[in-house]
């Protein structure tokens, strides 16, 4: 009977120390998926944080090229207005040098 009960008393201590033993690895599990939660949260805020910034980088390129558009349309229209001056230019000083070869030609006629 002694050792009966020497081995219930065993069995028992046994029960609880398996029992403690659950709950430590209940709590390291836990402690463990917090830990994993927190990091996956973590990296999905780094995630959309790098998605936002590379959507105002996208956003400051296209105003960027827009503004770059509009100077070189601007540059554009300058050199043509440019352009067009010279032609003026050159049209009338084309008209003047033919008046005075015309005018020259008729005075040598008169002459002759």
């Amino acid at each position: 009977a002694a050792a009966e009960a020497h081995l219930m008393a065993e069995r028992a201590k046994a029960k609880v120390h398996r029992k403690k033993l659950e709950e430590k690895q209940k709590k390291e599990d836990a402690k463990a998926e917090a830990s994993r939660k927190a990091i996956e949260a973590k990296i999905a805020a780094n995630r959309k944080k790098q998605e936002e910034r590379m959507k105002k980088e996208e956003v400051k390129a296209e105003a960027q090229k827009k503004i770059e558009e509009a100077k070189a349309k601007v540059e554009m229209k300058k050199l043509e207005e440019r352009l067009k001056k010279e032609n003026a230019k050159t049209k009338a000083n084309r008209e003047a040098l033919e008046a005075k070869f015309a005018a020259q030609n008729i005075s040598d006629d008169a002459k002759s």
